[in-house]
């Protein structure tokens, strides 16, 4: 299985807007030596009409969405395995995302298949979503 599989299959299961390689910062923002970021998902959950859209094609679209759905929002980062690396990504990019995006409030999520129990305790002690999708 791979991430593109693994967000397939999740993508499947929400009712609600999905954006996917959303900027999350740039020299612009954080300064001329920062590469631009990118977090895998940004899901908008008060928006009930499902779509996958490439951010890049549709920064219009997420922009408004962003202004009418502030708090209802969720980002995720998409690993095969649950480590180390995925749980910094997502700490990051809570920040950067509400840096760039100057939302106050949003939650956080992983989309792993391969677990760690110590890695899924840090997580639930840390206010990160897990979702978890085990392959056949």
């Amino acid at each position: 299985m791979s991430e593109s599989d693994l967000i397939k299959k999740f993508s499947k299961t929400q009712s609600s807007f999905i954006f996917n390689e959303v900027s999350i910062g740039d020299k612009t923002i954080f300064g001329k030596n920062s590469t631009d970021r990118k977090i895998d998902i940004v899901i908008f959950h008060k928006i009930k009409n499902r779509q996958y859209l490439n951010y890049s094609e549709n920064k219009d679209r997420f922009n408004i969405l962003l202004q009418e759905t502030r708090n209802d929002i969720e980002i995720i980062e998409v690993k095969i395995k649950l480590n180390r690396n995925v749980i910094g990504q997502i700490l990051v990019g809570e920040f950067m995302f509400k840096e760039k995006y100057k939302v106050k409030k949003l939650k956080k999520s992983i989309l792993y298949s391969v677990g760690d129990e110590a890695l899924e305790l840090f997580c639930k002690k840390n206010q990160i979503n897990l979702i978890r999708i085990v392959q056949p």
